[in-house]
């Protein structure tokens, strides 16, 4: 709801307003002493493990979460810094993840091949084992639970590559650093995306069989 607001201010009075809302006054008196009582809940696990269709580990996997916020809606989970992960997990040499620290709720987990979020140009597979987020498979924790059956199969076969050239329409010269993006041709969701290079060359190297 905070990500839809206009501007960056915006979403910055409204997240301390949100803070603010649940922050409970504390009178201190001089020679007294004030007691007060911090209840913290302790937070949900999510893991599994992320394999190849041959069964080997799939190693330093990313990934994207997403949380069910109302009937139909879907907000990412974790915040972006310095173009880093919003989720700072990857699978380890077994190809096993464990997500921490998150709120009690359904969730879908997605698996990003390769690990960069610099370029998007990655496969991307959610638990279910679909390429596409909302067709995916949802995982429900209560607080303080860990689920440890949410895995996903990466398949080796039916996988693309995509590739082309950007250029003026008017002169023929290539288009550097342009933004290209690779969209699902039924309802235009966009699957990844990556920049031209210095030739106005681009390349998707993970495609599944679909219509784009």
């Amino acid at each position: 709801r905070i990500r839809k607001l206009s501007t960056d201010a915006e979403q910055i009075l409204e997240a301390q307003r949100e803070w603010m809302n649940h922050m409970v006054e504390v009178t201190v008196a001089a020679q007294r002493t004030s007691d007060i009582t911090i209840q913290i809940e302790r937070a949900s696990v999510i893991e599994g493990s992320v394999t190849y269709e041959d069964g080997s580990p799939a190693i330093g996997v990313n990934f994207r979460l997403f949380r069910k916020t109302g009937e139909s809606s879907w907000t990412g989970v974790g915040v972006v810094l310095f173009s880093g992960p919003a989720v700072p997990v990857i699978t380890d040499s077994h190809g096993h993840y464990a997500v921490s620290s998150l709120a009690a709720g359904e969730y879908i987990v997605c698996a990003v091949i390769p690990d960069s979020y610099t370029d998007e140009a990655g496969l991307t597979i959610c638990t279910g084992n679909t390429f596409r987020w909302h067709q995916a498979k949802t995982v429900t924790v209560g607080q303080g639970e860990t689920v440890r059956d949410a895995d996903i199969e990466i398949p080796l076969t039916g996988i693309f590559r995509v590739e082309g050239t950007v250029t003026s329409l008017a002169d023929g010269r290539p288009i550097i650093a342009d933004d290209v993006a690779l969209v699902y041709a039924d309802d235009k969701e966009k699957v990844m995306s990556c920049k031209t290079d210095s030739d106005g060359s681009f390349v998707f190297p993970y495609v599944p069989k679909n219509k784009y």
